[in-house]
């Protein structure tokens, strides 16, 4: 009885922890678009997304360990400047947290 319980507990905390890992993924978004705002001091970026026929604006803040890369290699915020096209992949929890921006 004790043997079949522990089972129970192990499945069913392996299908939270499953629920929670595809929800953390479901909440990782990528858009391509015009910078509209940098801010270096308070490591900040906005774009605005147009492919969708709607300008869609995106504001995330870069952590130290957002990966920035400019034609491929890897840059920092302030090689990033408004007007820039760029790829900004960003992931939500309590706020929006920038994971990759590319530039071509």
């Amino acid at each position: 009885m004790k043997k079949s319980m522990i089972m129970v507990l192990v499945a069913a905390i392996s299908l939270v922890c499953a629920g929670l890992a595809y929800a953390d993924k479901a909440m990782i978004r990528t858009a391509t678009g015009k910078v509209m705002a940098v801010d270096t001091q308070k490591m900040a970026i906005v774009i605005t997304d147009m492919s969708g026929g709607q300008d869609v604006t995106v504001g995330a803040t870069v952590r130290p360990d957002t990966t920035i890369l400019v034609k491929g290699k890897k840059a920092s915020l302030d090689e990033i400047k408004e007007g820039d096209t760029v790829s900004l992949t960003w992931e939500r929890s309590d706020d929006l947290y920038a994971r990759q921006i590319k530039k071509k």
